[in-house]
């Protein structure tokens, strides 16, 4: 069986996971250090962990150090399984496309597994699409199997794919971890997912989070811990900008204390910010002072700074 057949062209989920930023050194402890990540990640009897966020919060690049780096560290022999949903178009928001990039995936590391999809591979190599429910039966089927061994599956902005899709999506985690329960694996298997707390998920997750197979933890855009994070990335970017720019120290030093400086600074505000400053690098250094002296204090007024400089303002003003 050829395992393409379970994944179709177009989109590159190591990609999709990829144009997240690595994060800064000592920042993401706000979930990496906190109990309930270490007790989801380690006991064997908690299968999934739901991280709820703001906006603003760098659940992405939380996600993306989470695949790439501390499960790794801590479970090398694990599996470690991913799917970034990004809203930019309908393939990348489909939960069919993001269970078959998980089968891919579980299929690639271990060819194994793949006798569990040989039912299903006569129709599917006749090019007829696979059904998510029949994609999730595969899924089950392969996860338990004895010879999986540690599998972490991570499904990243769950806010992010289709909306009609998301109940039925977290109905299919609540009928996998029931029957974890009731039939455990040998193994460990762990689901995590990330996403916006919105009103819509929280309630489809309501029934899912059971303190005998689930955890939550949320995370807030306006915490301490994330505050003190947001201050690192600032003095982190801020140096390498200067290196790969040649800023003068004193200017570097100005545009440091007044990012510093602001009340409301969040990861969101400051990734924007960012772009404009990079694109002002590129002018000269009257510019860079104009722009320092004059920073955007809040997100609603480095969307304006956006707006001002975009050539097609009307139509940008209705996409923000």
């Amino acid at each position: 069986m050829n395992i393409q057949s379970l994944w179709p062209p177009g989109i590159d989920y190591e990609s999709q996971k990829n144009q997240n930023p690595e994060r800064v050194p000592q920042t993401c402890l706000w979930t990496l250090d906190n109990p309930k990540y270490i007790h989801w990640r380690d006991d064997s009897t908690k299968i999934l962990l739901w991280i709820s966020a703001d906006p603003g919060c760098e659940k992405p690049v939380l996600a993306r150090c989470i695949v790439d780096e501390d499960l790794p560290r801590k479970h090398p022999s694990g599996r470690i399984l991913h799917y970034f949903f990004k809203g930019i178009s309908p393939e990348q928001r489909s939960t069919t496309r993001a269970i078959s990039a998980i089968l891919h995936q579980l299929f690639g590391s271990q060819p194994q597994l793949i006798r569990h999809a040989l039912p299903s591979y006569e129709r599917i190599s006749e090019g007829l699409p696979a059904t998510f429910s029949e994609l999730c039966s595969i899924f089950t089927e392969a996860s338990t199997d004895p010879t999986a061994g540690d599998v972490f599956y991570v499904l990243e902005t769950l806010d992010e794919c289709n909306e009609h899709e998301q109940e039925t999506l977290i109905k299919a985690l609540e009928k996998f971890c029931v029957h974890q329960q009731i039939s455990p694996s040998t193994s460990r298997l762990k689901i995590l997912v990330t996403s916006r707390p919105y009103f819509q998920i929280r309630r489809n997750f309501d029934r899912l989070l059971k303190p005998s197979i689930s955890i939550e933890l949320a995370g807030n855009d306006g915490s301490a811990s994330i505050k003190k994070e947001i201050d690192l990335v600032i003095k982190y970017q801020v140096a390498r900008l200067t290196q790969e720019n040649r800023l003068k120290p004193k200017v570097a030093e100005h545009l440091k204390r007044r990012l510093l400086e602001t009340e409301n600074r969040t990861y969101l505000w400051l990734r924007l910010l960012w772009a404009i400053i990079r694109k002002t690098l590129l002018g000269n250094i009257t510019g860079m002072n104009q722009l320092i002296d004059n920073l955007p204090a809040g997100l609603y007024d480095v969307y304006e700074v956006l707006l001002q400089r975009c050539p097609e303002r009307s139509f940008a003003r209705k996409v923000l």
